[in-house]
């Protein structure tokens, strides 16, 4: 059998593509005696298929995938599966699938048809780094460069397909951003595979991306039409310092590697302060998620700084930010202090500015875009019941 030996004609394509895919369910169970067999020759074609390139099968719409690469991306599931599962096995082909796998990864476009075959490539690659079998195949400065420059970097990059959706449908933005549904997403496999890495070499992860990190928030010093840049930074920095989170508390154990207030005080408070509300809405979502991920890390004078930026914040023009703003109240109206387990935010605290956050948190609801939105309605509960403890 040879899967290779085939013309240009996409209906053969179309059988190889169904080939895949039950090859995937007949394996997801247990490994039959059949595949475990004739695994070198399964193996030898799925590499085959990952190194093919046929212009003629691929396609000149941004959003339709070609046949090919739809093939590619399944095989990246069926490898995925077998490092998983069936280690022992498989252990001998891992080596050279990792380099062909990179190298898909680094010919693979920005544009959302390639976003599937990228998603689970790095998932295959998130896959692999955990695993200590695999441990020399990352234990390289060079590779770690090289993953944050050609892979993580551009995947975690702010598209202008996100920024379409946070633009034109920010419910849907919302939904994927801070709702936890972004799992299907270059960002979010991204994000998994900088924290397998993390997880397994914290000390040169943690050097590797931090100077990736300083070239960014450099480029946007240098020009605020770079905020791409800090926004890949940002989502960075957030993906490296994170290390346990709940979804009351956000973010509850971090990286000693990070200084996590230094950066906010320098990078993010900044953002939030600046005081034309409407500018750089992009950077403000970021800034109020940031403050939301890492609410019961940061010291509670920090958190408590942020809420006359966040009140004026509700009155954005931009749907998300306002949102992001309702939301991020409500989270930080939540918050205890770990020592004496009593509000962060109480009613002396919250009175000075109560009447315009009340006013702006009612006008939200009068706003094309978001009168209807449960991060408001919770915020005004529990602005209510704060003002009355």
């Amino acid at each position: 059998m040879n899967l290779c030996e085939v013309s240009k004609d996409p209906k053969v394509y179309n059988v190889i593509l169904i080939l895949t895919k039950i090859f995937y369910s007949l394996n997801y169970q247990d490994l039959p005696e059949f595949f475990e067999d004739n695994m070198q020759i399964w193996i030898s074609n799925f590499q085959k298929l990952l190194e093919l390139e046929i212009k003629e099968l691929e396609t000149e719409s941004e959003d339709e995938t070609g046949i090919l690469h739809q093939i590619q991306s399944q095989i990246c599931e069926n490898i995925s599966l077998y490092a998983q599962k069936y280690e022992e096995e498989f252990s001998s082909y891992m080596q050279p699938l990792v380099t062909i796998i990179w190298k898909l990864l680094i010919k693979a476009g920005s544009q959302p048809k390639y976003d599937t075959l990228v998603i689970n490539a790095l998932q295959f690659l998130s896959t692999t780094v955990i695993k200590p079998q695999y441990r020399d195949l990352f234990d390289d400065p060079s590779v770690f460069s090289a993953i944050c420059e050609k892979v993580a970097i551009p995947n975690m990059q702010f598209k202008a397909s996100d920024e379409e959706l946070f633009e034109d449908n920010p419910e849907e933005y919302i939904r994927r951003d801070i709702e936890g549904s972004d799992v299907d997403t270059r960002r979010r496999a991204a994000c998994d595979l900088v924290k397998a890495l993390s997880k397994e070499f914290e000390q040169v992860t943690m050097s590797s991306f931090g100077l990736y990190v300083k070239s960014m928030l450099e480029q946007y010093a240098a020009n605020e039409q770079n905020w791409r840049s800090k926004d890949a930074a940002l989502f960075l920095v957030t993906t490296l310092a994170s290390k346990g989170s709940t979804q009351r508390h956000g973010t509850t154990k971090i990286s000693e590697l990070v200084n996590l207030e230094e950066f906010t005080t320098m990078h993010v408070l900044p953002e939030l302060a600046k005081p034309n509300i409407n500018g750089m809405p992009v950077m403000k979502a970021d800034a109020i998620k940031y403050i939301v991920t890492f609410r019961s890390i940061l010291p509670p004078q920090v958190i408590i700084s942020t809420l006359p930026a966040l009140t004026k914040l509700l009155e954005a023009e931009s749907v998300v930010v306002r949102i992001y703003a309702a939301a991020a109240i409500d989270k930080i109206l939540l918050l205890k202090r770990p020592d004496s387990k009593t509000p962060v935010v109480d009613a002396a605290t919250l009175s000075p500015f109560a009447e315009q956050l009340i006013k702006s948190l009612f006008g939200i609801l009068t706003k094309p875009g978001s009168e209807e939105n449960s991060h408001t309605m919770k915020a005004i509960m529990r602005t209510f019941f704060t003002l009355k403890q």
